[in-house]
């Protein structure tokens, strides 16, 4: 199983040090709550199994399932 683990800068080292063998995308964002759907849009997500982002990301996650199959 492929997964991608959503996260922003502040958080990068800590995700990519338990992240196990985990893929990590970092954001433009300084916190990894501020991610929304538009930040992971452009990423070409057909490799992956399942895509973590952070609970308290706010974003239209459906549409993005969606889009994204």
């Amino acid at each position: 199983m492929k997964i991608l683990l959503a996260t922003g800068r502040m958080a990068e080292g800590v995700v990519r040090k338990y992240s196990a063998g985990c893929d990590v995308h970092v954001a433009d964002v300084d916190v990894a709550a501020f991610i929304t759907h538009r930040h992971l849009k452009n990423l070409d997500l057909t490799d992956y199994d399942l895509v973590l982002v952070p609970g308290l990301a706010k974003g239209r996650w459906k549409e993005l399932e969606r889009e994204k199959g």
